[in-house]
């Protein structure tokens, strides 16, 4: 859990400095976090393409990449993420309290060594006289320890009014900063906030996007077996009624399942315009039998074979063609 934030006010110097690197770790914090809840199962969705060439498989693909384009602008484009623009105000924020702490060490640093130089001068003004009372009254035996002029007392002035000058300067700074540490304290919230919106919301993304996968995967099975069955029952009846057809190509699709869960699918040839040949519906147990089930398992393992010996041959072909140029 990111620790809570109670500063509201800083003094000086060294107290913004601290504050500034609870800020940083507190931000820190914040962005690991981020990072770690992305990586959870709940925020990813895995999908593996299988060798079918059906319109599901391909939807079920596109719903995995459309999470990742889903993720990747909520992450990692500033346009159109709450997290990155509420990350850059804080950043913003926090670089201008670095920017106010260094102008207050310079300020404090400034008042020291004009003060010091000062000093310098009245010392050896000091001095200086010291020595002409010893010279032209050498027989009094006490010189007054206290020394003074009008130039030195214009530069004892000019140290009081430095002091009061850097003062104001340090006033002014720190009416700055106390104005940014209450900002920051809403753009760390702001922060922390839109990092748990951002990640609920990839997390509800996933959800939709494996349970569109999920149906896609089914609708897939449901095509294949209802394919099977019209093509193992119907098909031969249709080509007798219609032999002009024999020759042309065949489709089944599933749309959609029923509440009820019973199958509609409707069957399609092309001559070449889109002939519907007709419209079925049953109850699932009609179509998705252990035979046509098995059938489809087989298929699929089938094209994935085809696939992986395809990837070998290609694989084969870029070292061929690599050694060659070698």
């Amino acid at each position: 859990m990111t620790p809570l934030i109670t500063t509201t006010r800083v003094s000086g110097a060294n107290e913004l400095k601290k504050y500034i690197q609870e800020i940083t770790e507190v931000a820190k914090e914040i962005r690991q976090e981020f990072e770690d809840s992305l990586k959870q199962p709940k925020a990813i969705v895995e999908y593996q393409r299988t060798g079918s060439t059906s319109t599901h498989n391909f939807n079920a693909e596109m719903s995995r990449v459309s999470h990742d384009t889903f993720v990747y602008n909520n992450t990692r484009l500033i346009q159109s993420s709450k997290y990155l623009q509420a990350d850059g105000v804080m950043t913003e924020c926090l670089g201008l309290l670095e920017i106010v702490r260094k102008m207050l060490v310079n300020n404090k640093q400034q008042k020291k060594t004009t003060i010091r130089n000062i000093r310098a001068t009245v010392n050896e003004l000091k001095r200086h006289q010291q020595q002409w009372v010893a010279f032209l009254k050498p027989a009094v035996v006490e010189i007054e320890t206290k020394v003074s002029s009008p130039a030195i007392e214009r530069l004892e002035k000019e140290i009081e009014a430095t002091k009061q000058n850097h003062r104001t300067i340090t006033n002014r700074l720190l009416t700055q900063a106390n104005t940014l540490v209450l900002a920051m304290r809403r753009h760390i919230f702001a922060f922390k906030i839109a990092a748990e919106d951002t990640i609920g919301e990839i997390i509800h993304n996933a959800d939709n996007c494996r349970a569109f996968i999920a149906k896609c995967c089914r609708l897939e099975v449901i095509e294949f077996c209802a394919s099977r069955w019209w093509f193992d029952t119907e098909h031969s009846e249709f080509i007798a009624q219609h032999p002009e057809l024999s020759e042309r190509h065949f489709t089944v699709s599933v749309s959609d399942l029923e509440e009820n869960d019973r199958i509609k699918f409707v069957v399609q040839c092309f001559d070449p315009m889109v002939i519907t040949v007709g419209e079925y519906e049953f109850d699932q147990a009609h179509i998705l039998t252990d035979e046509a089930l098995r059938a489809f398992e087989a298929a699929e393992q089938e094209q994935e074979q085809e696939q992986e010996q395809e990837r070998q041959r290609q694989q084969q072909y870029r070292q061929n063609s690599w050694s060659g140029m070698r």
